[in-house]
């Protein structure tokens, strides 16, 4: 159980947020390194917001509500990326929102569980 969740976690598009981050946050704050930077740091603050919430609750309303209620968060986000990416790829302001919340349903399932679940 914990390493398939392990793998899943690796599948859930948040490498590619490390990777491709750059050029998506690029198109819709400007190219300069400092605004880019910055986009990353309130994404990451958020995650490190949402884990810390998560994680207080955890217990009380049980793991599973928590990975349900983050998977689902998770591939409604990636399905509304990649609808907008192909029929509207200008509106890089929702992309970004969507990234957001990406991160937080990331932050809900994946980011507490996979370690509690794996000890």
């Amino acid at each position: 159980m914990a390493s398939s969740i392990a793998l899943l976690n690796q599948f859930c598009g948040m490498g590619a947020l490390g990777i491709y981050g750059t050029s998506v946050f690029g198109a819709v704050v400007g190219k300069s390194e400092e605004s880019i930077l910055t986009v990353f740091v309130y994404l990451y603050a958020v995650q490190v917001i949402v884990s810390f919430i998560s994680s207080r609750y955890l217990e009380e309303y049980g793991r599973r509500a928590f990975m349900a209620t983050g998977q689902k968060i998770i591939i409604v986000c990636l399905f509304l990326i990649g609808i907008l990416d192909i029929f509207a790829p200008n509106l890089h302001v929702i992309l970004l929102i969507l990234i957001f919340t990406h991160m937080i349903g990331f932050s809900i399932c994946y980011g507490p569980c996979t370690f509690l679940i794996g000890t």
